[in-house]
């Protein structure tokens, strides 16, 4: 499974419906975005 993200969820959603229209199967995005993950309590480590 591929995971695409972006700040707030609306350009990576954008990203994974152009994906499949070319037909990649098997991805998703992180709903509400980094902004929505940071926010719920959940760590992000600069790598």
């Amino acid at each position: 499974r591929t995971l695409l993200y972006c700040a707030s969820g609306g350009r990576s959603a954008l990203a994974v419906q152009a994906l499949q229209q070319l037909g990649y199967t098997n991805i998703a995005h992180l709903d509400g975005g980094l902004k929505a993950w940071a926010a719920g309590g959940r760590g992000l480590t600069r790598a």
